[in-house]
């Protein structure tokens, strides 16, 4: 999903909501909107269509990062999202040698050793 071109294919959408802001509408009702969803859809609901830039639904994300992906029509799955944010570069002390993935127990392990990150 970093990559700008995967990150196109995608279906903008926000339809887990468990991250959208509650706002106060015209009528004096509370509506809630997500700066991931479709950003037409995000400006009706009076957000700003600034605050759209760049964002992506980090609901759907992390629900296919555990395994559990959104399939939706058309054959399009969700695909994970990696939120390591400036800690990127930790994450290279836990893929040594030709490992492209590690869990908890290595993190653990490592945490147990004393060392820091």
């Amino acid at each position: 999903m970093a990559e700008e071109a995967v990150y196109q294919q995608r279906p903008r959408a926000c339809d887990m909501g468990y991250l959208q802001v509650s706002y106060k509408r015209e009528d004096g009702t509370v509506g809630r909107r997500c700066p991931a969803e479709p950003e037409k859809q995000y400006e009706t609901k009076g957000g700003e269509m600034s605050d759209t830039l760049g964002r992506k639904c980090l609901c759907n994300g992390l629900m296919a990062n555990i395994g559990f992906p959104q399939v939706r029509r058309g054959g399009y799955v969700e695909k994970p999202l990696i939120t390591a944010g400036e800690d990127i570069h930790v994450i290279k002390r836990f893929l040594k040698g030709s490992n492209s993935s590690y869990g908890a127990t290595e993190v653990v392990n490592f945490l147990l050793e004393g060392d820091t990150l």
